[in-house]
């Protein structure tokens, strides 16, 4: 089991538990490393990372904001 915490623009925490295998997570890492996004963690890292990400960048996550 992993427990991911990840601050957004250091007003929002983003808190992420997973529990089991992210199976595509190397293809979600090659997306990081494409958007420079540090994610060199576990396989669950990469949806911290990632939705870190796209929270900033698409309309979509606005109620998250």
């Amino acid at each position: 089991m992993s427990l991911i915490i990840r601050k957004i623009d250091g007003k929002h925490t983003v808190k992420l538990l997973c529990n089991g295998e992210i199976y595509n997570y190397q293809y979600l890492r090659k997306i990081c490393k494409y958007h420079n996004i540090n994610s060199d963690g576990s396989d669950c890292e990469v949806i911290g990372a990632l939705f870190e990400f796209y929270i900033q960048k698409e309309p979509v996550f606005d109620a998250f904001k």
